[in-house]
């Protein structure tokens, strides 16, 4: 604010040490700003382990199929923010996949799709499984994979992205496929990090709670924004190809859980059919009778 004393008219003048000044001041609020981002940046993926972990622990204690299958599949897409998930388990004996979703009223969807090449078969999820490659795109009808008749089954979704990645067992065959569809997104700013915080957090107590509440959770916490699809993160990526090899693990826990609780229930049965065996002993203790 200095004056030139030679007239009262003459704007004022910034000095030499005044733009030293604002200099000084920009190059901290960008140091500032560099911070606040790496923050928000640090406390998301903080969320995000958390969440995977959580994930992770619910699949190693799921003990029947189906209820691996929904829960595992409900906590997923919460956790990406996906409007629909599934995931297709091969059947060797009829070379189908069949998947499993829970649907409105929390009804459970059985599907079976013929594994016979995949334009008109078992459409991504079977190209993947046949080829053991993942796949993130942008647009499902651009793919010739993509069979259009997953969107009229009565949910009212149009595919839009997608992801897919195969579960491998150990020895590397294909055991079965992760499916996200329609990345979900708000016109909530991820520049405000109280939103960003409420976001996380949100979504942490989807992962913690049933189908329906999540479902109650997610439109309480969307209300008065629009909700729009948008393509799937290099991020979410690299977490769905993550979670894949757990999904593989924990499918074989089953399976193995499964054949016991048969070979426990036949073993039962036999038991049950064997006649009525007494044993005697005589004085001595020697030579014992069979009634």
């Amino acid at each position: 604010n200095n004056m030139d004393d030679e007239s009262e008219h003459r704007l004022p003048v910034f000095t030499a040490e005044d733009e030293e000044i604002i200099t000084l001041l920009a190059h901290q609020a960008a140091i500032c700003l560099e911070i606040s981002e790496e923050q928000r940046t640090t406390s998301r993926q903080l969320a995000r382990i958390r969440d995977l972990l959580h994930v992770s622990h619910t699949m190693s204690s799921m003990s029947n199929i189906q209820e691996l299958f929904s829960t595992i599949m409900l906590q997923t897409s919460a956790l990406l923010s996906a409007q629909r998930g599934k995931f297709f388990l091969l059947d060797p004996t009829t070379n189908e996949l069949w998947s499993m979703e829970v649907m409105k009223a929390g009804e459970m969807k059985q599907t079976r799709q013929p594994l016979k090449g995949t334009k008109l078969g078992a459409g991504i999820p079977g190209k993947v499984l046949l080829t053991g490659q993942s796949i993130n795109i942008v647009d499902a009808y651009l793919d010739p994979a993509f069979n259009p008749v997953f969107d009229q089954d009565g949910s009212g979704t149009v595919t839009k992205s997608m992801m897919c990645v195969p579960v491998k067992r150990k020895d590397g065959t294909v055991l079965g496929v992760l499916q996200l569809i329609n990345k979900l997104q708000t016109d909530v700013g991820d520049h405000h990090a109280e939103h960003m915080d409420e976001h996380e957090e949100s979504k942490h107590i989807i992962l913690e709670n049933t189908f329906w509440h999540k479902m109650r959770e997610a439109q309480n916490k969307n209300a008065g924004h629009r909700v729009t699809v948008t393509n799937f993160s290099t991020e979410d990526f690299e977490i769905l190809e993550a979670l894949a090899p757990q999904m593989a693990v924990a499918v074989e826990n089953v399976e193995t859980m499964s054949k016991l609780e048969k070979q426990r229930h036949d073993l039962e049965c036999v038991m049950t059919q064997l006649p009525l065996m007494v044993i005697v002993l005589n004085s001595s203790r020697q030579a014992p009778l069979l009634m």
